[in-house]
């Protein structure tokens, strides 16, 4: 966590991708949750899993919501959980 919070203080290019699906309760239920991260600087792509299969396959998606950080392209950390995703991006 300590490293996630250094790479965004030095401005390293960090993104989470969110996969979701309008259909998923718990996606819905983190939509506010998320927004509030966008509000607060934090570059998230929001990934539908329905419009977008190829590319919950090309990450190994297999549960929704999944939130996956990249830092530079590469993954470095992921969850099912927002509650633990804004612990490690806060």
């Amino acid at each position: 966590m300590i490293i996630l919070l250094l790479l965004l203080l030095i401005d390293i290019d960090i993104e989470v991708l969110a996969f979701t699906a309008d259909w998923c309760p718990a996606c819905q239920r983190d939509k506010s949750h998320i927004k509030q991260l966008q509000n607060q600087g934090l570059k998230i792509t929001i990934i539908d899993a329905d419009t977008q299969p190829e590319k919950l396959k090309r990450y190994g998606v297999k549960l929704l919501p999944t939130y996956i950080i990249l830092k530079d392209g590469i993954e470095i950390k992921r969850t099912n959980n927002v509650y633990t995703l804004r612990k490690w991006v806060l």
